[in-house]
C-alpha cells in the first residue's frame, strides 16, 4: 500500500499535457485504484472481519494498548491521505471509519462476555472511539450521508419453501398470464427474460420471487461515531453512579416499591407513610447503616474511578467531562434520601444522620480526578 501511495504521488507531481505526462496519468490512475483495493482489502480483512482474538482483545484492555482495527483504520487512512484524489479518499474514510466503529463495539460486546467488568467494557468503547475521533479529523474527511446498497434476500426463503412442497402436476398445455407480475428488479427481469413474461410455476416463482432486490440506505460514518461516542459516555456516567452511590439507590428503590406508584415519600399520606415505616429498609438503623455504607463505598469507589479513567482515558478534560455528571447525580440521589429520611424518621432520629450525610457529600463534591480541583472543577 505505501509503494501504491508513492507511485500515485510522483505521477501527480510529474503529469502534465505532453504524452509523458499523459502516460504518467494513466499509470497513476491504474497505481490509485490499485492502491483503494489494497486499503479496502485491509480495511475489510482487520475492521469487518474483527481479527482480534480473545486474547488481543484482553490485551487490548491494559492501559494505553489500541485494538487492532483501530491500528488499522488510522494506518490505512494515513498510507492513502494525499495520495489519491480526496473524492477517493473521503470514499474510502468514510467506510473505514464505519467499519472501525461496528468492530470496537462489537468487541466491546465481546469483553463482557469474556468477563470484563462492565465500566471497563463501556470505557474501552469510549477510549477507542475518542482516539479514532481525534486521529481522524487532522485528515480534512468530508463526512455526510451516503448511500450505501445492499442486497435483500428476504424472499428467497419463501420462494424456496414454495418450490419444496409444490404439489408436482403436468405442463400446462397454455400459458396464462400471472395476475400480478412480481417486480424485483434486474434480477427477475433477466428471470422474465429467460423464463418469458408468461410463465409460471414454482420454478419460475424462484426466479422471480427468490431473487434479491438491491436496497438503498443512508450511511452517515460521522454521526454513527458520535451516537456511538454519546452513548457509551452516557453508560459510563451510569455505572459510575451506581458505583458512587449503591446504598442510597438500593434503599430509595425499596421505598419506592414500599409506596403506591408515583408517591414520592414527602406526598405520601399519613397511612401510607405508616406502612412504609414497617419495612425492614425503613428502620433508624437500617438507615443509619445504608448511609454509613455508602461513605465507605463512595470513597472507595471514587478511587477506583480516578485508577481505570488514568487507564483508559489520556486527557483529563475527558474524565472530567464523563465523571462530574456521575458526581452531580450521586449528590443528587443524597438529597433523594435525605428527603426520604425526613418523611421516615422523627426529627431527633433525623439528626443523628447529619453528620454521615455531611460525609457523603463531601466524598461526592471531592474531584474524583486527580488536579481537577487546580483547574476549577
Amino acid at each position: 500500500l505505501a509503494s501504491l501511495a508513492a507511485v500515485v504521488a510522483k505521477c501527480k507531481e510529474h503529469a502534465g499535457p505532453d504524452v509523458v505526462g499523459t502516460a504518467l496519468e494513466r499509470a497513476r490512475q491504474d497505481a490509485q485504484e490499485r492502491a483503494v483495493f489494497c486499503a479496502l482489502a485491509n480495511v475489510r480483512k482487520a475492521v469487518e472481519s474483527n481479527a482480534a482474538d480473545d486474547a488481543e482483545l484482553e490485551r487490548a484492555l491494559r492501559p494505553r494498548r489500541w485494538f487492532p482495527p483501530l491500528r488499522a483504520t488510522l494506518a490505512t487512512l494515513a498510507e492513502l491521505r494525499g495520495a489519491v484524489d480526496d473524492g477517493v479518499f473521503d470514499d474510502l474514510a468514510r467506510h473505514a471509519v464505519t467499519a472501525c466503529v461496528r468492530a470496537v463495539a462489537a468487541a466491546k460486546e465481546r469483553l463482557s462476555k469474556l468477563g470484563a467488568a462492565p465500566l471497563d467494557a463501556q470505557l474501552f468503547l469510549v477510549a477507542h472511539l475518542l482516539v479514532l475521533r481525534e486521529k481522524v479529523a487532522p485528515l480534512g474527511v468530508r463526512f455526510g450521508a451516503v448511500p450505501v446498497k445492499t442486497l435483500d434476500w428476504s424472499g428467497a426463503k419463501h420462494a424456496v419453501a414454495k418450490l419444496r412442497h409444490a404439489p408436482p402436476k403436468a405442463p400446462p398445455k397454455t400459458f396464462a398470464a400471472p395476475s400480478a407480475a412480481p417486480t424485483r428488479g434486474v434480477f427477475a427481469a433477466v428471470a422474465r427474460g429467460l423464463f418469458g413474461a408468461r410463465a409460471t410455476g414454482a420454478l419460475y416463482d424462484l426466479a422471480t420471487e427468490g431473487m434479491p432486490t438491491v436496497d438503498e440506505t443512508a450511511v452517515d460514518a460521522r454521526r454513527e461515531l458520535e451516537d456511538a461516542l454519546r452513548g457509551g459516555c452516557a453508560r459510563v456516567v451510569a455505572l459510575a453512579h451506581r458505583q458512587l452511590a449503591g446504598p442510597l439507590l438500593e434503599s430509595l428503590r425499596a421505598c419506592r416499591a414500599a409506596l403506591p406508584s408515583g408517591v414520592a415519600p414527602g406526598e405520601a399520606s399519613p397511612a401510607q407513610l405508616q406502612a412504609c415505616k414497617r419495612q425492614p429498609f425503613a428502620q433508624p438503623a437500617a438507615l443509619g447503616a445504608t448511609l454509613r455504607s455508602a461513605v465507605d463505598d463512595g470513597r472507595a469507589a471514587a478511587r477506583e474511578l480516578r485508577a481505570k479513567c488514568d487507564d483508559f482515558l489520556e486527557h483529563d478534560a475527558t474524565r472530567r467531562a464523563l465523571l462530574k455528571p456521575a458526581r452531580a447525580k450521586a449528590a443528587q440521589t443524597l438529597e433523594a434520601f435525605g428527603a426520604m429520611c425526613d418523611a421516615l424518621l422523627p426529627a431527633d432520629l433525623r439528626a443523628e444522620l447529619e453528620d454521615d450525610v455531611a460525609a457523603y457529600a463531601e466524598v461526592v463534591a471531592e474531584p474524583v480526578v486527580a488536579g481537577a480541583a487546580a483547574e476549577g472543577d
